[in-house]
């Protein structure tokens, strides 16, 4: 076989045979390899947990980046060079495109936030025969762009664009390789108006596309006001309007797809409203333009390879595979949907990652996918392989295979967490006041009533040890900063769809005099808040007082 397929084409055809059968040990790498050259960055961005997870950060050792090269890349068909940090601060990042270089059947490349691309970085990676380049950049205009990506300039990220899109047309007009640039944006309540806008600045500089993400990691309060799917109505009129605008100039973009197809607005605390962006408002942009992503219903046959078609897309021989695949499905189940890697849109039945897809971080620890952390391994002590088919990699895919899903994998931020799925996650505040009052180093408790209003019975930690429900609760100062982690409050009983529950929470007694604000917001602990899943937490006003006042 190997004579008519190249290792690189074989290894995609078993890999997805034994991703669509669910297998635990593979005999197959991954077609899809990602690795982490650094978890530095100069940049503070404020959505960005790097800083948060690493500090300052660290380098790749290059004995790990060896043995991946080795061991990992000759049999994938995608390469990506960057995970967290920016990987053009790596001292070695021209190892990097030696890889490259020399794998040239991978289709390689990384996301970098761009301002660090002078003349001859650009030439370095164009003569490499990098595959593409995502520029992060999450501001269209240089108000939205300098507030969330701190420490970085707009203008010097716009003259690199321009640098990069003219020395991209002299090379490829000279017969280069086509290197692929897209606008990457996570998406947050500061940044959708702009949504046609980066439309428009992927026009301007000749990239091939813009990819905007809702799905948002929040692990800050800060930023918990920021999460889209508060704001599905804006959202989707946004989406509807920046795709007109993509079809009208050409623009390759995942702008057509509704991203919350059955929303309602939903809004408590509204951030300043960005500048730029359309210049219209929110009820004249029409929806007609927008339709919701498909969804496949398998039946019988749980093909569970969700990112594989896409991930793995390119190689004549898998996509003849996959066609048989989807030959036998149409056979079996009438109702057939085309599946693809969209925020949000997918059950998790149709993850494919531990089968397709490795990151190997700093550290030399693998981690299964972009949203969790756990370990199946580590390259420093281990070969590839014994850490691919290790008891924790395993385990992973048994648990997908059947359908019992870890709590990691329920977690909101995951690409394959379908926005139906937040409907079990549903609150209403029935009792909690609008404002309190309270003396320094006096204990004093309030009561909360809540009403469980999702679809999933709320459990006590004697009933789910590891994932019961409970009010978690924070005191902000005036700017939103958390003040105090006040912790969480286990609900005592089973709370059933459409029941209410009373919790008695105990106020501070070690803050300052002052003005505050308490946000109280319902968390099913160890998998996600109910404020990421679409609800509004609950803010009380709170007043702290030196003493009492007389006659109390």
């Amino acid at each position: 076989m190997l004579t008519l397929w190249r290792r690189w084409q074989w290894n995609c055809f078993v890999n997805a045979l034994e991703t669509f059968f669910g297998r635990e040990r593979l005999r197959s790498r991954p077609s899809v390899v990602q690795v982490e050259s650094t978890s530095r960055c100069n940049l503070r961005c404020v959505q960005c947990s790097r800083q948060k997870l690493f500090g300052k950060g660290e380098d790749l050792d290059l004995d790990v980046l060896d043995r991946v090269d080795r061991e990992a890349l000759p049999w994938a068909r995608e390469f990506w060079a960057s995970f967290y940090g920016e990987p053009l601060l790596y001292p070695h990042f021209d190892r990097v495109l030696d890889i490259v270089r020399r794998h040239s059947h991978l289709r390689a490349g990384f996301f970098t936030h761009g301002l660090l691309l002078d003349e001859e970085r650009i030439d370095g990676i164009l003569e490499a025969g990098v595959s593409f380049l995502y520029v992060s950049i999450d501001g269209a205009t240089r108000e939205t762009y300098e507030n969330i990506r701190r420490g970085a300039s707009f203008d010097r990220l716009c003259a690199n664009l321009e640098t990069l899109g003219r020395k991209r047309r002299e090379w490829e007009s000279h017969g280069g390789r086509h290197l692929e640039v897209r606008i990457r944006v996570v998406g947050m309540r500061r940044n959708i108006e702009e949504a046609p806008s980066f439309v428009e600045m992927a026009h301007r500089y000749g990239f091939d596309g813009v990819e905007y993400y809702v799905n948002m990691t929040v692990d800050d309060e800060t930023m918990a006001a920021q999460a889209l799917n508060r704001f599905p109505e804006l959202t989707n009129r946004m989406f509807a309007l920046a795709h007109r605008r993509a079809v009208d100039l050409g623009v390759s973009t995942n702008f057509g797809a509704i991203p919350f197809p059955d929303g309602e607005e939903r809004r408590e605390i509204a951030p300043d409203p960005p500048t730029g962006g359309s210049g219209l408002a929110p009820d004249e942009i029409s929806d007609e333009s927008a339709s919701p992503a498909p969804k496949g219903l398998w039946g019988i046959v749980r093909f569970r390879y969700g990112a594989a078609r896409t991930l793995a897309g390119g190689s004549v021989v898998l996509g003849g595979a996959l066609l048989v695949v989807k030959a036998i499905g149409k056979i079996l189940n009438s109702r057939w949907g085309e599946l693809k890697v969209a925020p949000n849109a997918y059950s998790k039945e149709h993850c494919g990652t531990p089968w397709n897809y490795v990151a190997v971080k700093t550290d030399g620890s693998i981690v299964p996918c972009c949203f969790l952390s756990t370990s199946m391994g580590n390259l420093k002590t281990q070969s590839f392989m014994e850490a691919w088919n290790g008891p924790e990699y395993r385990a992973l895919r048994r648990s997908l295979a059947t359908r019992r899903y870890r709590a990691d994998c329920e977690r909101a931020t995951c690409n394959y967490i379908s926005s139906a799925e937040n409907t079990r996650y549903g609150c209403e505040w029935i009792a909690a006041p609008e404002s309190l009052e309270a003396v320094v180093g006096e204990a004093e408790s309030v009561r909360v009533e809540v009403r469980n209003s999702g679809t999933m019975t709320w459990r006590t930690p004697r009933e789910d040890a590891a994932h019961w429900v409970s009010l978690g609760y924070h005191v902000l100062d005036p700017g939103g900063r958390v003040v105090s982690d006040m912790g969480h409050v286990a609900v005592d009983r089973s709370v059933a769809p459409g029941e209410s529950v009373a919790i008695a929470l105990a106020l501070p007694t070690s803050l300052e005099p002052g003005d505050y604000v308490l946000r109280l917001d319902m968390v099913h602990e160890g998998i996600t808040w109910f404020g990421d899943r679409g609800q509004h937490p609950r803010f009380v006003s709170f007043r702290v007082r030196a003493e009492r006042k007389p006659g109390e």
